[in-house]
């Protein structure tokens, strides 16, 4: 684990620097669309679904969040009810803590190797 910094930044290697991403892919049209994020949080989650749900046009879009508590915040659930911005999606958690069936585990991995 990084060591934190100022104000809780956290430091980690030098000469690297810290990216969040949230990546769709449509099993439809086989189209990936990668959204770069700023902080992890509720509001970016919000901001990067209704990207989502604005750039397809199927009636229901089905979601695999992991069990971060972003993902659970209130005001990401509550957007997800009938009349909300959210409404079209679907989404569904994965278990707790599953590394085999957790494809963004293998992205993770994938990327931490040496290039």
């Amino acid at each position: 684990m990084a060591s934190q910094g100022p104000a809780g930044q956290a430091l980690g290697r030098p000469g690297r620097c810290a990216q969040s991403f949230f990546g769709a892919l449509s099993l439809i049209c086989r189209r990936m669309r990668i959204y770069p994020e700023g902080n992890q949080d509720a509001e970016q989650v919000i901001l990067a679904l209704s990207r989502l749900v604005r750039q397809t046009d199927n009636d229901k879009i089905a979601v695999v969040l992991d069990n971060a508590g972003l993902y659970r915040a209130k005001a990401v659930i509550d957007l997800y009810g009938p009349g909300q911005a959210l409404e079209r999606i679907r989404p569904t958690y994965l278990p707790l803590y599953v590394p085999d069936h957790n494809p963004a585990e293998h992205v993770w991995n994938a990327a931490k190797a040496p290039v």
